[in-house]
C-alpha cells in the first residue's frame, strides 16, 4: 500500500538520538508481484522507511542536480541555510562525514594521536569512524587534516578504500594501472601514493576524469563533484 516512488531511504535512530540513513534500494519481484526495501547495514536495529524529498534551488539548472538532490533526499549530504553551494570546496572532515553517512556506518570511538581530532569538534566521531573502517588516514602521524581542503587525488584515494569496503575494488596489474593512467595527459602529476587508487576509481567508473584527457589530481574537489561521486559509488556497489 505504500507509494514506492515517495520512499527516499530507510533510517535508524542512532545511540546519540540522531536520525541516520542506511543504504536502501527498492526492488520489485516479478515472482511475488511485490516491492521490497533492501537495506544494507552492519547492525541490527529498528528501521523505518521515510519520505524526505529535497530540492536545492541553487542546483536547479546545474549538471549535478539529480545527484545532489538524491543525496540530499537520502540525508547523506546537507545544505547550508537551504542552499547547497555546489562550487564550494570541501574539507577532509566534510568528506569523511559524507562517506560515513553514505555507507550508514555505526559510530566507533577510537584512540588516535591526531591533535586536531578533539572531542569537542563535530567531525571527530565521523573521522574516527572512517579511520576505524580503513576509509581514511591522517596527513601525518600527528594530524588528520580535518579542516584542509580535499583535492581530487586525495578524494580518489578514500573512494578506492570505500570500494574495497563495499567489494567493488577492481583487480589490476601494475601494467594495467599504467595503461589506464596513460590516457590522461596530466597523469605525471599524480602522487605516487595515489596512482593505484586513481586508476581503480577510473576503471570502476566511480570517478571520472576532469575531462576526457585530464585528471587534474591536485585541484580541489567541490561539493557537486563529491555528491556525484558518492552517488556513483553507492550505485555501482548496488547499495541504492
Amino acid at each position: 500500500g505504500t507509494d514506492t516512488k515517495k520512499i527516499t531511504s530507510a533510517v535508524v535512530v542512532d545511540s546519540d538520538g540522531r536520525i541516520k540513513q542506511v543504504p536502501t534500494r527498492i526492488i520489485f519481484s516479478s515472482v511475488s508481484g511485490q516491492y521490497s526495501a533492501v537495506v544494507r547495514t552492519l547492525t541490527n536495529q529498528t528501521f523505518a522507511l521515510v519520505t524526505h524529498k529535497v530540492e536545492f534551488p541553487d542546483v536547479a539548472n546545474r549538471w549535478s542536480k539529480e545527484a545532489v538532490n538524491d543525496m540530499g533526499s537520502r540525508m547523506i549530504i546537507s545544505g547550508i541555510n537551504g542552499l547547497f553551494y555546489p562550487d564550494r570546496s570541501i574539507t577532509r572532515a566534510e568528506f569523511v562525514s559524507i562517506m560515513v553517512n553514505a555507507l550508514g556506518l555505526p559510530a566507533k570511538d577510537i584512540d588516535t594521536d591526531y591533535s586536531d581530532l578533539e572531542l569537542s569538534r563535530w567531525f571527530t566521531p565521523y573521522a574516527e569512524t572512517a579511520i576505524s573502517y580503513g576509509l581514511a588516514g591522517g596527513i601525518s602521524q600527528t594530524r588528520f587534516g580535518a579542516t584542509d581542503n580535499v583535492n581530487r587525488q586525495q578524494a580518489m584515494n578514500m573512494i578506492a578504500r570505500a570500494m574495497q569496503f563495499t567489494g567493488i575494488y577492481p583487480k589490476m596489474s601494475n601494467s594495467e594501472v599504467d595503461v589506464i593512467l596513460s590516457k590522461y595527459t596530466d597523469s605525471d602529476q599524480i602522487s605516487e601514493y595515489a596512482r593505484i587508487s586513481v586508476a581503480a576509481c577510473l576503471k570502476s567508473g566511480a570517478v571520472k576524469g576532469k575531462t576526457a584527457t585530464t585528471i587534474d589530481p591536485r585541484a580541489s574537489i567541490n561539493r557537486a563533484e563529491v555528491a556525484s561521486i558518492i552517488r556513483r559509488l553507492l550505485q555501482k556497489s548496488n547499495l541504492i
